[in-house]
C-alpha cells in the first residue's frame, strides 16, 4: 500500500512529459519532467503494510 498524504501530485502530468521514479529502501521517489529537462513537481511515497 502507498500512504501518499501530500493531494493532487498526478493533476500535473501532461503529454510528452518524463517520469522517473526511484525506490530506496521503502520510500519511492517521484519526479515529472517538463520541458527544458526541468522538474515540474513530484512526490516522495513511503510503503507501509497493509
Amino acid at each position: 500500500m502507498i500512504n501518499d498524504r501530500s493531494g493532487g501530485w498526478y493533476y500535473c502530468f501532461t503529454t510528452g512529459d518524463i517520469v522517473s521514479a526511484v525506490q530506496s529502501g521503502r520510500q519511492i521517489v517521484l519526479d515529472v519532467y517538463g520541458k527544458g529537462n526541468t522538474v515540474k513537481c513530484g512526490d516522495v511515497f513511503t510503503l507501509t503494510a497493509p
